[in-house]
């Protein structure tokens, strides 16, 4: 049997009008266009799949309680005067070293926290000499020189009662060197209680709202007192996370300033994906699921992410991590030759080099800021009596809504649809099914059979 007489006993579409000498040469080219055109939609459909195979979907879900907000209030970068004093009055000293001397550029111990603050390489080797001297790193000293939080937090209130701010606030380091935390969480401190597991240590202090308004709020009043000598280091400024958000990556914020009342409604947008893309690879969805541990921080989120890329990029070029880094076992603390290399091994978060996608399941953080000046006059509410409100600020941070804006993304098609639609374009061109393509390749295999018959 030659290949004329398989086509015209073959039962797809056409295949007969082919052996036909007077039409073939015109249904030879029609099913060419066909053919091309078919190859055509496929890839439109194909590349749809593999570039965006998800859409967003808007909806509103009424909650029953909303996590408050981590709040994270961080004194000034400078160094109080009085904490200095103290300092260079109880370290001890080398034969090489005076207090006077020390006080006079200890300010610079700053630099390892924040770049803001000039150094000078020779006068932060002799800060180092005097902590190794006394069997000090820079994270014990930069506590100490630190404002605790029982010191610039004078009161706070926590749904309608007075509470003790330390019961509420811990002291954290962040990005910036030492602040003062509310419902956050520190991989730096879990880093040291549970090593490496990737498992997510659980936290009892969880602070949840079931009321809105600015009566069911946090409120928490600041010292000012500290003179602003310089306008870049001298402020205390506040930031706002989603609730138990890892403070370790908190980098800036909003200043606040000394008599004035700071409000804050806390928003959240809530970014879902739904079960069906679960499945869809992290390169076709475009978005890494947070149940996908990272190196270091046990749920992913994509500024995690990029703190554990910097974190990466540090030791590999400077051979050291930053103070305001996570510590891990065996990898020293950048003294101040490495100062100015671990400067420039900053992330930023914009950056490709870390190949870092957003997160799949997220809530995205959109409050909403108001100001207004604290009046020097007798108040209903109690919480303001025994402030000199000139020399303070007042924060109100609560939850306007529990109408919680949820965007789901959705899968538009799964392999399963992405096989039916291929199937659909054939038909729509050809007119041929499965069983047609496996006549086809039956009929290859007859021809090349008969092909290598003939020639033997």
């Amino acid at each position: 049997m030659n290949f004329k007489e398989l086509l015209k006993r073959a039962q797809f579409h056409g295949a007969k009008i082919l052996v036909d000498t007077r039409f073939s040469w015109y249904w030879s080219l029609s099913m060419i266009i066909l053919f091309c055109s078919s190859v055509m939609v496929l890839y439109v459909t194909i590349q749809r799949y593999f570039s965006g195979p998800t859409h967003i979907v808007k909806t509103d879900y009424v909650r029953k309680q909303v996590m408050f907000p981590t709040v994270t209030i961080c004194p000034e970068i400078s160094y109080p005067n009085e904490t200095m004093d103290k300092f260079v009055k109880e370290i001890k000293y080398p034969s090489s070293l005076n207090a006077t001397y020390i006080r006079s550029v200890l300010q610079q111990l700053g630099a390892f926290s924040s770049p803001d603050v000039m150094f000078n390489i020779e006068d932060l080797e002799r800060i180092q000499e005097l902590l190794d001297y006394n069997n000090l790193d820079i994270n014990s000293a930069a506590l100490r020189l630190t404002p605790k939080c029982e010191d610039i937090l004078l009161k706070c209130r926590w749904l309608n009662s007075i509470v003790d701010c330390s019961s509420l606030f811990t002291m954290e380091v962040t990005r910036v060197g030492y602040c003062c935390t509310f419902n956050g969480r520190s991989l730096r401190r879990e880093l040291i209680k549970r090593g490496y597991r990737k498992s997510m240590e659980k936290n009892e202090k969880i602070y949840y709202v079931d009321k809105i308004g600015p009566t069911n709020s946090l409120m928490v009043a600041v010292d000012q007192r500290s003179g602003l000598h310089d306008i870049d280091l001298d402020y205390k400024w506040v930031a706002f996370q989603t609730g138990q958000h890892y403070v370790d990556d908190v980098v800036n914020g909003t200043p606040i300033s000394p008599g004035e009342e700071f409000w804050v409604s806390y928003k959240t947008r809530n970014i879902q994906a739904s079960e069906e893309i679960v499945d869809i690879s992290s390169e076709l969805r475009h978005c890494t699921l947070p149940t996908e541990p990272l190196k270091y921080f046990p749920v992913y989120h994509k500024k995690y992410c990029l703190m554990e890329c910097e974190m990466e990029r540090t030791i590999r070029e400077c051979h050291c991590l930053k103070f305001t880094h996570p510590i891990l076992p065996g990898i020293p603390i950048c003294r101040a030759r490495s100062l100015q290399c671990s400067r420039g091994a900053t992330i930023s978060y914009a950056t490709d080099e870390c190949n870092c996608q957003p997160t799949c399941n997220v809530e995205i953080e959109s409050s909403q800021f108001s100001t207004f000046d604290l009046i020097q006059a007798p108040t209903f509410d109690t919480f303001y009596d025994g402030l000199d409100l000139k020399e303070v600020s007042v924060i109100r941070v609560f939850v306007p809504t529990l109408i919680e804006r949820i965007f789901q993304r959705k899968s538009y098609f799964t392999a399963i649809n992405l096989f039916s639609q291929l199937g659909g374009v054939f038909n729509v061109f050809f007119g041929c099914s499965i069983l047609t393509v496996l006549e086809l390749v039956m009929l290859a295999w007859r021809a090349v059979r008969n092909y290598i018959y003939r020639e033997q």
